[in-house]
């Protein structure tokens, strides 16, 4: 009887915790789908919102502008390690977070919208690194594309 009595006692906790658990996984995929306002609500964001909206990337003129999830790739586990970091106090150095974020940009990012790496339009030099990046599989698009104005400044720079 005790035993059952022990089980009794711990289903509340059991249900608050399943709850809990259902919760936080829907708010971090919802973090991780959502739109750029969600970025912005930390104020260290706002220097790069503020540059990315003037960059070539954030003034499209066809009306396409990347979200910051079309270039940052964080799963939800990042999003929720980066929120508990930054609310308990623990967040590490603004040089590791950079390096996280920069890491955070795949090239599966940059070819939703680029994808015609090889157009007749473009120079023959930029054929030829493209050619280059297919045939070695190194390096990333920000390897090459990393200039000042095409996306947004980093903070605090």
């Amino acid at each position: 009887m005790a035993e059952s009595e022990r089980i009794l006692k711990g289903l509340p906790y059991l249900g608050v915790g399943i709850i809990l658990g259902v919760a936080l996984f829907s708010g971090l995929a919802y973090l991780r789908r959502s739109e750029s306002s969600v970025c912005l609500i930390c104020h260290e964001m706002r220097e790069p919102a503020e540059s990315f909206s003037a960059s070539v990337h954030g003034r499209q003129e066809e009306g396409v502008v990347p979200k910051c999830t079309d270039c940052h790739a964080y799963s939800a586990w990042d999003a929720g390690i980066n929120l508990f970091r930054h609310l308990s106090g623990h967040f590490s150095p603004y040089e590791a977070r950079e390096a996280r974020a920069r890491l955070g940009v795949r090239d599966e990012g940059c070819r939703k919208c680029h994808s015609d790496l090889l157009s007749p339009s473009m120079t023959p030099q930029a054929r030829t690194d493209h050619r280059l990046y297919f045939r070695l599989k190194s390096g990333n698009c920000l390897s090459c594309h990393d200039e000042e104005g095409l996306f947004h400044r980093r903070p605090g720079r």
